[in-house]
């Protein structure tokens, strides 16, 4: 056993030795999918070395019990291998913390911690056989456990992971914005843990409205009125298995009654200081909100008395057009909604008298219900809530609902109302809420209604003074392909009609008065980048958009890579910067790409006599750390050992994060040459503001385009 413990001490000061080294020269160290492969064992590895420290400390509690020889072989045998796990999962917790989206100061303090962690697990491995220091490592080892599992829970988690579960939960409230208190819940319990102050996976953070609507690395998380190309409404619907899939496999999914309530909301405009009060009866939106968080929210927090309905009564009352069911899980309160108005039957409402005593919501919303039906539906007597919008009921008899104690809401919209509604309205002394839109009663009966009943809130339209201006979608791009050849034109458009659409190719932002106006095509020469709004009367104007374009109208004959690219990325050879096929601006691995680092891209390309102008595309994806070049150098001539320099370019370089894009930088020719070298310089270190900072930067080649 003795020979085992000297390999397993050797193993141990060896991985020790290595993470030494790997903290001091983190910076230093070159990201790849292998290294992160790698560090992404932490997490499976990261419970052991707890399991183990725990065991040690109970063992020593109980140290008495066994007999000394007993207990000195399996603490060391334990305290062995918990130096070695513990050493190994700091070693892959400091790789793993190259990945990108990782707060650096939360690292800070959770990798200290880690390598504390590993520190006093190996001490307490060589003094295994000491008992006057077990006494002081082993609490001091719990300690460090302790916070070290503390700090990693508030990256992966977030702040408040230890502590939510006894936080106070907030009732939904009506009056406030329906982002605030419907879609921002959604966004904290499933997406605010992997993009907040702390961790901003993908350069996403959501920890407040401002900075999600900044978006990430891929742009806005959404597009107002347009749910089916908004970011996370597409990552949401991706496969599971798929690695673009939000939120990722194994953390908690969207429902699917989440994910319809977030698509009709940004459909409706993702309007974010409009309430719940304000929405019609008939809007979907609001049902969506009901059935999430007011329906089974109010019968879970409401006690009720009765029992619940017979399993087969509940068989006996549901047809094809008539649901039943339970406001929320163990609830006896029933909720009856009916469909396809050319269907109903009013036998089928006679029919929910079998569960008059649980039947608390009504819903005939658009069915041939009138006055008649009102003393069947006065029965129901637990009634809370009753729907009777666009019916055929004219109001003479609503009075008789008066003996449904517990009815406080009636929706009466689309309804061909009398005066004498108002009479009979008036004797129901429950009703907190009525909902009258388009029924024809004048302002003046409403108005003297109010007065009279001021503990009811009356709906007649949307509130102006919570009115929002909706935000215009951008301008989308008619053209299947950015690489133009010939007379290609660039052409933009928007689903509406009357918009403005203006643009710039400067690099200057237009706005809605600012830039030239766009008037059917747009004429390109070279690498362009267009970045355009769209504006109209009475609405806000879009985010702003950029498209890059490159122009390509003569085809090189001959390329030549006189360095060779990065063994991870070598496309498809020299043919890849001449072969007319745009890169991918969210996929670096497409074969597309070749790509550099440390080391200078150089490549020759021979072609016609008659080039003026060409163009060198390149990506830039800082999340990933692929930045534009520092410099890139032509050099030209008719002999190719024998080529001059004729111009250099420095590109423009990021001063903060910015979304994926294809960039471009063109060089001009006054004389026919056969032959062009193109020198590309990597740029040395990444500037201070970048999560590598001081680390190399990669560049990534596409199309060399001539003209």
């Amino acid at each position: 056993m003795n020979r085992w413990y000297k390999i397993f001490d050797y193993l141990i000061y060896g991985l020790l030795t290595f993470l030494i080294v790997l903290w001091i020269g983190e910076n230093k160290i070159d990201i790849n999918p292998y290294w992160l492969t790698i560090g992404r064992l932490h997490p499976l590895l990261l419970h052991l070395p707890i399991g183990f420290l725990v065991i040690l400390v109970f063992l020593f509690i109980f140290k008495k019990e066994f007999p000394e020889e007993l207990f000195q072989k399996s603490f060391r045998l334990l305290a062995t291998m918990n130096a070695v796990i513990a050493i190994l999962t700091a070693i892959f917790g400091l790789i793993l913390s190259l990945d990108e989206g990782y707060n650096p100061e939360q690292l800070k303090l959770h990798k200290w911690w880690g390598l504390t962690l590993a520190f006093f697990a190996f001490m307490i491995s060589v003094s295994s056989e000491k008992t006057r220091f077990q006494k002081i490592l082993l609490p001091i080892g719990i300690l460090t456990m302790i916070f070290a599992g503390h700090f990693g829970a508030n990256i992966t988690h977030g702040e408040n992971f230890l502590t939510q579960a006894f936080e106070k939960k907030q009732k939904f409230d009506l009056e406030i914005p329906i982002y605030n208190s419907a879609i921002f819940p959604i966004l904290e319990n499933k997406c605010l843990s992997c993009h907040n102050d702390k961790k901003n996976k993908g350069e996403l953070n959501m920890a407040s409205l401002e900075k999600l609507l900044r978006g990430g690395k891929n742009g806005e998380i959404w597009k107002a009125g347009d749910a089916l190309h908004s970011h996370i409404i597409q990552r949401a619907n991706l496969n599971l298995d798929d690695k673009k899939h939000m939120p990722p496999k194994g953390k908690p999914q969207l429902t699917n009654e989440e994910i319809k309530l977030l698509n009709e909301w940004i459909n409706q405009g993702a309007k974010t200081n409009i309430s719940f009060r304000s929405l019609k009866p008939e809007n979907k939106l609001k049902s969506l909100i009901e059935s999430i968080f007011l329906s089974t929210k109010n019968a879970e927090e409401k006690k009720y008395t009765f029992s619940a309905a017979a399993t087969s009564t509940l068989e006996k009352v549901n047809t094809p057009f008539c649901s039943v069911v339970p406001l929320a899980s163990n609830s006896p309160a029933l909720s009856a909604d009916f469909y396809v108005s050319q269907k109903f039957d009013p036998k089928v409402l006679e029919n929910l008298k079998q569960i008059s005593d649980q039947l608390v919501s009504l819903n005939l919303n658009k069915m041939a219900v009138s006055d008649e039906q009102i003393p069947l539906i006065s029965e129901f007597k637990n009634l809370e809530k009753l729907n009777l919008n666009n019916s055929e009921i004219t109001g003479k008899n609503l009075g008789l609902l008066s003996k449904c104690k517990n009815l406080n809401s009636i929706s009466l919209s689309g309804c061909k109302l009398t005066n004498e509604a108002f009479k009979q309205l008036a004797q129901l002394k429950n009703i907190k809420e009525l909902y009258l839109w388009n029924t024809g009663i004048s302002e003046k009966d409403i108005a003297s209604f109010k007065s009279t009943n001021k503990e009811v809130s009356v709906f007649t339209g949307f509130d102006e003074s919570m009115a929002e201006k909706l935000k215009l979608n951008p301008p989308q791009l008619v053209n299947k392909t950015k690489v133009l050849t010939g007379n290609e034109k660039v052409e933009l458009k928007h689903s509406l009609n009357a918009v403005e659409i203006r643009y710039t190719t400067d690099g200057t932002d237009p706005d809605s008065s600012t830039g030239t106006i766009y008037n059917k095509e747009i004429r390109i020469n070279d690498f362009t980048q267009i970045t355009a709004i769209a504006s109209k009367e009475g609405w806000f104007s879009s985010n702003l958009v950029r498209f890059s374009f490159f122009k390509s109208g003569i085809k090189a004959d001959t390329a030549y890579l006189l360095s060779m690219p990065h063994e991870q990325y070598p496309g498809n050879g020299a043919s890849t910067v001449i072969d007319q096929k745009a890169g991918d601006k969210d996929n670096f691995k497409d074969k597309s790409w070749i790509a550099y680092k440390e080391k200078n891209g150089e490549i020759l390309i021979k072609c016609k006599p008659t080039v003026k102008n060409l163009t060198i595309s390149y990506l830039i994806s800082q999340g990933s750390y692929i930045m534009p070049p520092s410099e890139i150098e032509i050099w030209a001539g008719n002999d190719r050992n024998n080529l001059r320099k004729i111009e250099t370019k420095k590109p423009r370089q990021l001063s903060k994060p910015e979304p994926n894009t294809v960039a471009g930088i063109s060089f001009s020719s006054n004389q026919n040459f056969t032959f062009y070298k193109i020198i590309v310089k990597p740029l040395s270190r990444l500037p201070i503001w970048h999560a590598g900072k001081g680390q190399k930067a990669w560049v990534f080649l596409d199309e060399i385009y001539l003209n």
